[in-house]
């Protein structure tokens, strides 16, 4: 290590971050797998911006020589298991792990479905989990982890890299602009908007520094988003908004709620629809475990 005192500032920095999540138990997750299944299953621009985003990453990685026939690949925080269907298309052996049952066997019901045969699934606390019992120690090339509370602290980064043999991998929000966010700041809770840095907008550089700090050379790069949406005024979204904006103090989330559900209701269509325009800022970290400066 460097310098302790960097280490110790971005290291805090990392493990402070807020999800905007006031929980990240099984239960949150399971309640959820229903809802991604509907928005993944059906022809909706959700389904095919997250399409996008997995074919970005897996044409960077499978460019990286990382998703050949030979590789054994994890997907820490899998959640519904899309990017293990589509690593799996190339690559040896893809298992996915998350702590949600529910999201782990959509994942393995989805694989099946489209015939892949080279893919297993594992539901546990990876934070809990005993690397060494599951013979996961140094077993994989690639650990991939894509926007998940699974990896957020050091103890569980330590614990991720220590199961690849090769390259981890980390996809993160970086920055997010959603002009519906920016009608309800500004119409609902008379607030300003502003484009807004994601998961404290931290996560990104803090584990890039984190892993300068420790010798290691790590690779950035980005990706890009911009869509243009014709969303429906449904739970989903109440319950998105409603969380973006119980942050502040000063009304509870019912309250919240009710404000929300009824301006989006005033403004939505005949058929309850309302367009949306969002641009999000993805950021990739690429790191090679065996390699240090000066060291390999």
């Amino acid at each position: 290590m460097e310098n302790k005192t960097d280490f110790e500032y971005f290291k805090g920095i990392w493990e402070s971050f807020d999800s905007g999540w006031k929980s990240n138990s099984a239960d949150v997750w399971n309640s959820r797998a229903s809802d991604w299944e509907g928005l993944l299953g059906n022809d909706t621009s959700f389904r095919k911006s997250h399409g996008e985003r997995i074919a970005k990453v897996a044409g960077y990685l499978r460019g990286k020589g990382l998703l050949g026939n030979e590789s054994n690949v994890v997907d820490i925080g899998c959640g519904p298991g899309r990017f293990v269907a589509e690593f799996a298309k190339t690559a040896g052996h893809v298992l996915g792990i998350d702590l949600s049952d529910k999201m782990v066997e959509n994942g393995e019901n989805h694989a099946r479905d489209i015939g892949l045969l080279n893919t297993s699934w594992h539901a546990c606390d990876f934070k809990n989990v005993n690397i060494d019992e599951m013979g996961w120690r140094g077993n994989f090339d690639l650990v991939f982890t894509s926007i998940t509370p699974a990896v957020n602290n050091i103890g569980s980064l330590k614990k991720a890299m220590d199961m690849s043999r090769a390259y981890c991998f980390n996809s993160c929000f970086v920055n997010y602009v959603d002009d519906l966010e920016a009608r309800v700041s500004e119409e609902v809770f008379s607030r300003g908007y502003k484009s807004k840095p994601m998961w404290n907008g931290r996560w990104f550089y803090a584990l890039f520094n984190i892993l300068w700090l420790e010798g290691y050379c790590p690779e950035t790069n980005y990706h890009k988003r911009s869509a243009d949406e014709n969303v429906p005024v449904d739970d989903e979204l109440v319950r998105y908004l409603t969380r973006t904006f119980s942050k502040d103090k000063n009304e509870n989330d019912v309250t919240i709620k009710s404000k929300i559900s009824e301006y989006l209701y005033s403004i939505s269509d005949k058929d309850g629809m309302i367009m949306r325009h969002s641009e999000r800022l993805y950021g990739w970290i690429l790191w090679d475990v065996r390699e240090k400066r000066g060291v390999r």
